[in-house]
């Protein structure tokens, strides 16, 4: 049977996480999870939720889109597992990309990070560095086997550069366990009033943030967010600045304290969690 409104009486709780969603809720307690906000909500429902975003950026545009609304920032922090320090004493000069292996919508730019990786080719102080593309890739897909195909050509001219589709996670790990810096790209080159072509939050950066890796993110979006709240990593608003940036967090690694990143990575997360349950014991005080 189709959801409405009416239906949604019979629940004390309501939890609405459906993308583009303008269903309304009579529950006593309605949340709604907003991936990010579309423009064509209508204003009726934003009485009947806590509008729960994953991120400042994505509240912020909510803001923008819809006006006032009960709204908390609830980062989604909670399925993502916290390391032991021991699990990344070894730093390696490895530059690390996490992330889906597309050219569309909010694409990852791996053709953009492989360019700015191999600015560096030539160069001897960049020479045993290395950089690695993972990222999940759907082989059935034309248009993301063909992006496929050219980001792999761009990469053969440059030993130093792998790139792992649909690597195991244990594979995965071992990578966030070794890497120095973490690098990102989703946002770059796309027009400022596109927000949703850019990164709403950020997992990965986050993840790689927990294993110590000194985040380089594109300057608008939850990442950039991210840095400013660890203040740990760079951010670049071009991609000649993106060059700049990345060669001077190479040029520096050495000196990076890791366990300080993965410290501020760890308090992020507490406070976001510890946020999230104090809302939801004070809710459960109200009539």
């Amino acid at each position: 049977s189709t959801m409405t409104r009416a239906f949604t009486a019979r629940f004390d709780i309501f939890i609405n996480s459906t993308f583009r969603s303008n269903l309304g809720s009579l529950a006593k307690q309605s949340f709604y999870i907003v991936s990010f906000p579309h423009q064509e909500i209508r204003k009726a429902i934003l009485k009947d939720y806590v509008f729960l975003h994953n991120s400042r950026f994505t509240q912020r545009w909510a803001e923008r889109f819809w006006g006032p609304n009960r709204g908390l920032v609830v980062c989604p922090t909670f399925s993502v597992a916290v390391p032991a320090p021991s699990a990344y004493a070894a730093k390696e000069k490895l530059a690390l990309s996490i992330g889906r292996i597309t050219d569309r919508g909010h694409g990852k730019n791996q053709h953009s990070i492989i360019e700015a990786f191999r600015a560096t080719a030539g160069n001897p102080d960049y020479a045993d560095w290395r950089l690695c593309l993972v990222g999940g890739f759907d082989h059935r897909d034309a248009r993301d086997a063909a992006y496929l195909a050219r980001i792999t050509e761009m990469a053969a001219g440059d030993p130093r550069i792998e790139l792992l589709p649909n690597c195991p996670r244990a594979t995965v790990n071992a990578l966030l366990a070794k890497s120095a810096i973490y690098v990102h790209a989703a946002g770059l080159g796309q027009p400022e009033d596109k927000p949703e072509y850019h990164e709403h939050f950020g997992i990965a950066p986050l993840e790689a943030c927990l294993f110590g890796a000194w985040p380089v993110v594109y300057a608008k979006g939850g990442p950039a967010d991210l840095v400013k709240d660890l203040v740990a990593g760079d951010t670049y608003g071009h991609f000649d600045e993106f060059v700049a940036v990345l060669r001077h967090a190479m040029q520096k690694a050495a000196t990076i304290d890791h366990e300080a990143v993965a410290a501020s990575a760890r308090a992020f997360c507490a406070e976001n969690d510890k946020r999230f349950q104090s809302y939801l014991a004070e809710s459960a005080k109200r009539p």
